[in-house]
């Protein structure tokens, strides 16, 4: 038996403007259950972006809702929903204030949502969350210029962890980063889905890399969920015209590529 769907997104729209042909996000639908991954791939400005920033409560639908462990989540959200999912951004240079080391990036925030007592307490707290991806107290007092793209990544998904969420979006988190680089931050993301049970949406426009760290995917085009399946099953016979193209579009679907994928090595 599959596990009871976490997120559930119940045909959402989103149109920036009504003059447009068609909605940027098209009466979508979808679920991803407790502790599983679901990919979401589509070339540029097929309204991934759209979806997620809904999905986090950063943008309002024009219609539809997001529920959250079967209830609504409000729009806007309160301070207690909005901790419940958080995002990965795509660019961690970006994403990071380059004023605040990575020691007051993390403090402040557990502080704030009263995830520690103290200074001491959150200071200890964020040793913790740098260890769990991969970096440490050795990068607590660096601020992000003095940090690798790589490093800077593992700062930011520190930070959508701190405040406990339930669910983690990650878009388009390591297509700014360089293949050798992708490949570390990708196995942390796997580990964390592994041992922390995390839920997880994960937006790329890239089938390989989507493919490595997603129990499902989800192909999207034009505002729509046009496809969806496990990722042998979507991406070796795809039932839809435009996941054909994408797959015959995608170089990196042939040869080594694949082979890493299937030995469960990333690019």
């Amino acid at each position: 038996m599959s596990p009871a769907p976490l997120l559930q997104v119940d045909d959402v729209v989103v149109d920036y403007s009504r003059r447009r042909g068609s909605p940027a996000v098209d009466h979508v639908s979808l679920d991803i259950p407790r502790g599983r991954t679901l990919g979401l791939v589509g070339q540029s400005g097929c309204g991934k972006s759209s979806l997620a920033r809904v999905i986090a409560g950063l943008a309002v639908p024009a219609e539809g809702a997001v529920r959250l462990g079967g209830a609504v989540l409000p729009t806007p959200r309160g301070r207690a929903d909005a901790t419940r999912i958080q995002m990965v951004f795509q660019d961690p240079g970006s994403a990071l204030n380059p004023m605040h080391t990575v020691r007051r990036t993390l403090t402040e925030l557990l502080l704030v949502h009263r995830k520690a007592s103290d200074r001491r307490a959150a200071t200890d707290r964020a040793v913790e969350l740098l260890d769990l991806v991969g970096l440490g107290a050795a990068v607590l007092d660096a601020r992000p210029r003095g940090l690798s793209g790589g490093q800077r990544q593992r700062v930011g998904i520190a930070r959508a962890l701190a405040v406990e969420p339930e669910v983690l979006i990650a878009d388009e988190a390591v297509s700014a980063l360089d293949v050798s680089v992708q490949a570390a931050v990708l196995n942390t993301l796997r580990d964390l889905g592994t041992r922390l049970g995390l839920t997880m949406l994960f937006i790329s426009h890239d089938l390989a890399v989507t493919r490595y760290v997603s129990d499902e995917l989800a192909v999207m085009h034009r505002g729509r969920i046009v496809e969806r399946g496990l990722p042998d099953d979507v991406l070796r016979t795809p039932r839809h015209e435009y996941t054909r193209s994408l797959v015959a579009a995608t170089p990196r679907m042939d040869g080594p590529a694949l082979t890493a994928a299937e030995e469960g090595r990333p690019l």
